[in-house]
């Protein structure tokens, strides 16, 4: 298994190589997804979220940016799914304007049993979503 760079910039932010997770406003998870994401990509960026999960008592909405997004693996799909059906989860905003983030997010959105996902083309868009 290839050695992951994790990067702990405070108790609400990481770096994984260039992705980056921060917990804003104690109800966001902000993530910028930067390259392909492996299946070992994937797995610590599950785990950090669910630490950041750990840090809010009440409901955790993600913001995703998929703007410099590559591949991602079946399992790093699958890690978003599972991450958007925890209980703690209230709504998903998926954006980006590349084509391969529009591919990324109807993969995404198609796995998942719940509806509380949505693919923006502005991070201004999907921030008015979370926010109503």
């Amino acid at each position: 298994m290839k050695k992951i760079d994790i990067e702990e910039i405070s108790k609400s932010e990481y770096c994984i190589g260039k992705t980056r997770i921060i917990l804003c406003d104690n109800t966001i998870i902000h993530v910028t997804v930067d390259g392909d994401q492996t299946d070992e990509i994937a797995m610590v960026t599950k785990d950090l979220c669910l630490r950041l999960f750990k840090l809010v008592d009440g409901k955790i909405n993600f913001l995703i940016d998929l703007n410099r997004c590559g591949k991602n693996s079946r399992r790093a799909r699958l890690a978003w799914n599972e991450l958007s059906e925890n209980g703690k989860c209230n709504k998903v905003a998926i954006f980006g304007l590349n084509p391969v983030a529009r591919l990324i997010a109807s993969f995404v959105i198609g796995f998942s049993s719940e509806k509380n996902q949505r693919f923006f083309m502005t991070e201004k868009e999907a921030r008015a979503w979370i926010a109503d």
